[in-house]
């Protein structure tokens, strides 16, 4: 993927989440903003997405090509500033700031999503959003004139890659989930499943990539013969995941035939008779064919073998037929604030400032149990 492409889907993503939270929706009823350009922003912005892939391989050859391309990417970043300007009235409308919890609020900027120090008057948002809807409408209209194509070219997720790497010294809570799906992890297996799947589903933020970290890196999964963690995202290619795969059990890179019936012959090679233990973070497919593909050369594990599955989506961990099922709920208010304190506060006591606590804690129930995100 060229690397303008891979920045205007980070922008993207970055957009729709922000303009999909509670907060920002209470925002919009409460100030009566108009709803539908919002929803005409992200149509075009998804529209426009589509033909970045062509647009990055012609702007080398044609000059018209890449004055459009430099103004769509302008118009991507000038749609994040009003985005962040939106929450930034949005949070501002639901704390009262006072200059003396200023300082404050500056230390925690990076650990509340979308908090910018950019802002309009709320009065001046819907014309500065119709503004862009009319330039991103321009754009898409003129994409037919200069040959661009929707999905020509190389895609790739546009979300930003996992590993198992984590240092835990920053996170509280979920030690119940843990402790419940390590019990499962290390049973004799009561269940006449061979392989067993065990999904952990939430929503975004929620921190289920965190707890399948914590449980990858906990010392008792020594007791498996094997052990990968493999990034799946919204992009379900077999060839590409059946080799990630088997790299991460080799701790190698994988140089043989890309063809998915050597590659999975391959992988079944490694797992044989092997009781593996593997992580899929962030799966989104749910065809039921292109799982049981994937599933194919892992069924020759030994008896006992786990696969972890997080994802957003229960359909998702309907399909690939996992038991139990780990459902996460927001943190509780005294793990939200640990959580919180632990990263807002450089050196000292938050307690010692009854005002600045109060101010947290305001903070910490207007996230609703969902501080996660800023840790993976």
């Amino acid at each position: 993927m060229a690397i303008g492409e891979t920045i205007l889907g980070a922008v993207l993503e970055v957009v729709f989440d922000r303009l999909a939270s509670q907060q920002v929706l209470n925002f919009f009823k409460s100030s009566k903003l108009d709803l539908s350009l919002v929803d005409k922003l992200k149509h075009l912005m998804l529209v426009a997405e589509k033909l970045l892939a062509d647009a990055e391989q012609k702007q080398t050859i044609d000059t018209k090509v890449k004055l459009w391309l430099d103004d769509l990417k302008h118009l991507f970043y000038r749609a994040e500033e009003i985005v962040n300007e939106i929450t930034t009235e949005a949070f501002r409308s639901s704390v009262d700031l006072s200059p003396e919890s200023e300082s404050f609020v500056t230390k925690v900027r990076n650990l509340i999503p979308a908090f910018s120090s950019s802002s309009s008057h709320v009065n001046s948002i819907s014309s500065e959003i119709g503004d862009v809807v009319a330039h991103l409408d321009h754009m898409v209209s003129i994409s037919a004139a200069l040959n661009l194509r929707e999905g020509s070219g190389n895609t790739a997720s546009r979300r930003v890659s996992t590993t198992y790497l984590l240092d835990d010294s920053g996170v509280v809570g979920r030690d119940q989930e843990k402790e419940e799906l390590l019990e499962f992890l290390l049973s004799e297996d009561a269940e006449r499943n061979k392989i067993n799947v065990v999904a952990i589903v939430g929503m975004g933020g929620m921190g289920k990539t965190t707890l399948a970290k914590l449980i990858y890196n906990d010392e008792s999964l020594r007791a498996f013969d094997l052990k990968a963690w493999v990034y799946v995202s919204d992009q379900f290619d077999l060839s590409r995941l059946t080799k990630s795969i088997l790299e991460s059990i080799t701790c190698q890179p994988y140089s043989g035939s890309l063809d998915l019936n050597y590659l999975q012959h391959e992988l079944s090679e490694k797992l044989k008779n092997k009781r593996f233990f593997l992580v899929l973070d962030d799966v989104w497919n749910e065809n039921y064919e292109e799982w049981e593909s994937l599933r194919a050369p892992l069924t020759v594990g030994a008896h006992g073998s786990k696969i972890i599955v997080t994802t957003r989506n229960g359909e998702v961990a309907s399909i690939m037929r996992t038991a139990p099922l780990i459902r996460l709920k927001p943190l509780s208010d005294e793990d939200g604030w640990l959580l919180f304190s632990k990263h807002a506060f450089e050196v000292g006591n938050p307690n010692s400032n009854p005002r600045i606590e109060l101010l947290g804690k305001k903070i910490i129930d207007k996230c609703h149990g969902c501080l996660w995100r800023s840790r993976h």
